[in-house]
C-alpha cells in the first residue's frame, strides 16, 4: 500500500512492520507533529540521534474489531526518512490528495506538537494515541537527560462520525 498522494515513481512506500515495533520506534522521538485526515493520522517524529531526519508513522482511523483481545492497532511505519523540505512537500501532496479524494476544502489538518509519544491504549470502543505535550528538564543520569511530564493529551483514533454518534448516545 502506498501513502495517498504519492506516485509509484516516488519510491516511497510503507513498510508493514509489526505494530508494536512501530510504536516502540515512535517512543524514541523527541519532536513530533500529528496531522489528520478523515481516514488517517500522520505522525512525523524525529529523535535526538537523527535530529535532521523525520520518520513517518501512519495510523488508520478505523473501527476496532468487536473482540477487545483481537487485532493490534492499525499502524504502519514508513520506510523512508525525510528532511524538513521533503516533509513539507509530502504534507502538501497529502493535502492535495485528501482534498481531491474527499472534496473537503480543509484536507489535511494539523492536530498537535508533542515532545514524546507515550504509546497507544485501548479503552472500551477505540484506540487512543497518548502524547506528552509539555515537559521540563529536571536533571541528568550520566549523560542522559531526565524530564518531568507536565501535560499529556489523548487523541482518539476512531473515525470522527463514529465518535459523534457515540457521544450523542451517551449525552442527553
Amino acid at each position: 500500500e502506498t501513502t495517498p498522494g504519492l506516485s509509484a515513481s516516488s519510491g516511497i512506500t510503507l513498510a508493514r512492520r509489526a505494530p508494536m515495533e512501530a510504536v516502540a520506534l515512535a517512543r524514541g522521538f523527541s519532536e513530533l507533529q500529528l496531522w489528520e485526515t478523515p481516514a488517517t493520522f500522520y505522525l512525523f517524529g524525529r529523535s535526538p540521534e537523527r535530529s535532521r531526519a523525520w520518520s513517518l508513522l501512519k495510523v488508520r482511523r478505523e473501527d476496532p474489531p468487536e473482540d477487545p483481545g483481537g487485532a493490534s492497532p492499525p499502524i504502519e511505519l514508513d520506510a523512508g526518512e525525510y528532511t524538513d523540505a521533503e516533509m513539507r512537500a509530502l504534507l502538501q501532496r497529502l493535502q492535495l490528495a485528501t482534498r481531491a479524494k474527499t472534496g473537503h476544502s480543509q484536507g489535511l489538518v494539523f492536530v498537535l506538537h508533542a515532545c514524546a509519544f507515550l504509546g497507544m491504549v485501548r479503552f472500551l470502543e477505540s484506540y487512543y494515541l497518548h502524547f506528552a505535550t509539555r515537559r521540563e528538564h529536571v536533571g541528568l543520569i550520566g549523560a542522559r537527560s531526565v524530564y518531568r511530564i507536565d501535560a499529556t493529551t489523548l487523541v482518539p483514533t476512531a473515525p470522527p462520525a463514529e465518535l459523534a454518534q457515540r457521544l450523542s448516545a451517551v449525552l442527553p
